[in-house]
């Protein structure tokens, strides 16, 4: 994320939260991170391999305002493919991505589309760390912090590039079938 005309903006002031996409299921979501001395950008590269295919990724812009931080959709990189070493992942079909409800009323299908948590169903499709395709409940992907002081109170970690963040801690949740009770594995937040 850039600001404006490279201005400089002041510590704690924004921060970024990306996701990974592999034919409209979420590979890979990065933990909140904000700024944390004064800045024009942050970077934050998704990394995941969920097997060969398409993927883009595109994620929330956070910016501090007189309310606290508001959520501001990013735009969605070009979809690349990519060849991997790991075996290739289950198909994602039309009917899995396709917003849904299941027997528990519970709403179901991808999130790739999401302009905000408030927007993904009550189950997203995802692929969990060995490769499974299930769905995680949107109710357990960590909300970021809402004011300056919950930011400034999270743990500082040090990127490639040497720049300080404040980051949330990474996380790993239950990946569901369908169904939304049976646990079929699990999906890590972070790396």
């Amino acid at each position: 994320m850039y600001t404006a005309f490279g201005g400089a903006l002041p510590a704690y002031y924004f921060g970024v939260r990306s996701r990974l996409f592999l034919s409209g299921a979420l590979c890979a979501i990065n933990p909140a991170k904000y700024n944390t001395s004064p800045a024009s950008s942050i970077t934050d590269p998704t990394s995941g391999d969920c097997g060969p295919g398409w993927y883009n990724s595109h994620g929330f812009a956070l910016a501090k305002d007189t309310n606290g931080f508001q959520q501001l959709i990013t735009f969605p990189t070009d979809p690349l493919y990519w060849e991997t070493n790991t075996p290739a992942p289950v198909e994602v079909s039309e009917s899995e991505r396709a917003l849904r409800t299941n027997e528990q009323g519970q709403t179901i299908g991808s999130g790739e589309d999401a302009q905000s948590d408030a927007e993904l169903p009550d189950l997203v499709l995802a692929y969990g760390t060995e490769g499974q395709l299930g769905y995680i409940r949107s109710a357990d992907i960590p909300a970021p912090p809402a004011t300056e002081d919950e930011v400034r109170n999270l743990p500082k970690v040090a990127q490639p590039d040497g720049t300080v963040v404040a980051t949330q801690p990474s996380v790993t949740i239950p990946l569901y079938a369908d169904d939304g009770v049976s646990v079929i594995g699990d999906f890590r937040i972070g790396n």
